[in-house]
């Protein structure tokens, strides 16, 4: 058995935190068992870890976010990078390649596609070895794994059961993808499950569909190709399409987070950043990552979200419908020198304890040392440059390498550079 993690989702449902440099996964709001702020790809890392599934796990994720992927797993674990951005189903035709021409795996071994912004407790990931054996015994050509739905949502897949769901595996008759709220509340009252975005299936398999497409199988020859895969997921190029399916049922816990809603029912504390709650703010929360106040008054059930992309305040029940709304935003002109926030920690007061940063520098550009205190530590993560200070000495600092700079100390971009800029 093989899985595939896909984090390579710009997440907009957690906007303005999440963006296409900075995506939902890499935010780290959750807490360890020691209280240590980890992000929901390090949370899923250790529940395979703890499962001794990590051996055998790929990450898939986009070259844009290859700095925070190194930055938070060093080198755990084997990524495949996509050249660009195309959604799941693109994503996973790419991983089955890599598994397939580079690593020689099997055509009839077990692959296991797992999302990495769910939450579940330790028998959640006991069970990807029982979907194993649904795709291997032969009857199922693709394998779910269902949670019974809790109200009527258009953000899940929906999975129509043809018999007795108690009895594992069961047969499924279909799979809807994301259908409206009317339709939603049909397919439960049939008895329907949400599908916890979980796909089980045998390398040759897609090898086959990929083949019978016209496209090529090794690893390669797809990455150059890559822009002509159809931008879609997974569920709808594939699963709806697929007459043969089988399925598990999960019923311990699971959470999708994927919105702030979600996000928000795993908070230890109300407020993150600077921020204060008056009266009538029953469950709402605030997370600002601006140096300006926000103050909330007389505001219950809501989140309140101050990032440098922007801000968002929004009913917890309505969270998931932001989406369409950020796809409305203009984008904005920059220069070529740009700071992106990639990452804050907070302490157990709510005030922010680490904040990394990312620096886009185009030749001959200047960066100064921030004045802020606590300790300051450069990584440049692309390119070369010079480090110089007030008396004129000069150093070379090359990708890769790391200093710890003084107040007074600049760095000049000798070519288009990358630095990582960790505040402490």
């Amino acid at each position: 058995m093989k899985i595939i993690l896909l984090s390579g989702g710009a997440g907009k449902r957690l906007w303005p935190l999440s963006n296409e440099e900075r995506s939902k996964q890499y935010l780290k709001l959750l807490k360890n068992q020691t209280g240590q702020s980890i992000s929901m790809l390090q949370n899923t890392l250790h529940e395979l870890s703890e499962a001794g599934l990590l051996e055998h796990t790929v990450i898939a994720s986009s070259e844009n976010q290859l700095p925070l992927l190194q930055e938070q797993l060093g080198s755990s674990i084997p990524y495949i990078i996509e050249p660009e951005r195309r959604d799941t189903y693109p994503a996973i035709a790419l991983s089955t390649t890599f598994l397939h021409s580079e690593w020689n795996i099997p055509d009839d071994e077990a692959i296991i596609v797992l999302p990495v912004d769910g939450k579940a407790d330790s028998s959640f990931y006991k069970r990807l070895s029982e979907l194993k054996a649904a795709v291997q015994s032969g009857d199922n050509r693709i394998a779910l794994l269902g949670v019974a739905p809790t109200y009527p949502s258009s953000k899940y897949g929906y999975i129509v059961p043809a018999t007795d769901t108690r009895v594992q595996p069961y047969t499924i008759k279909k799979f809807v993808e994301k259908p409206d709220t009317a339709t939603a509340i049909g397919l439960i009252e049939q008895g329907s499950l949400w599908n916890c975005g979980i796909f089980a299936f045998k390398l040759g398999y897609l090898i086959g569909k990929l083949r019978e497409a016209g496209y090529p199988t090794d690893f390669p020859s797809l990455k150059l190709q890559y822009h002509l895969l159809p931008k879609t997921s997974f569920d709808y190029a594939v699963v709806e399409q697929e007459p043969l399916l089988g399925g598990l049922l999960y019923e311990g816990l699971w959470e999708d987070m994927g919105n702030w809603e979600s996000i928000s029912s795993l908070l230890s504390q109300s407020v993150y950043g600077d921020g204060i709650l008056g009266d009538g703010c029953d469950n709402t929360h605030i997370i600002n990552e601006l140096d300006t106040p926000v103050i909330v008054n007389g505001v219950p059930d809501a989140v309140i979200i101050a990032g440098e992309s922007g801000i968002l305040v929004t009913n917890k029940r309505l969270a998931s419908n932001i989406k369409p709304l950020v796809e409305k935003i203009k984008p904005v002109d920059t220069s070529l020198t740009a700071i992106k926030k990639l990452d804050t920690q907070y302490n157990g007061n709510g005030g922010v304890s680490v904040q990394t940063n990312r620096i886009t520098l185009p030749e001959g550009a200047r960066y100064a040392c921030p004045s802020s205190p606590g300790h300051i530590q450069w990584l440049l993560a692309y390119g070369t440059g010079e480090l110089a200070g007030t008396d004129g000495d000069k150093l070379v600092f090359t990708a890769g390498q790391t200093h710890f700079p003084s107040r007074d100390l600049y760095f000049s971009a000798l070519e288009n550079c990358v630095l990582i800029e960790i505040l402490t």
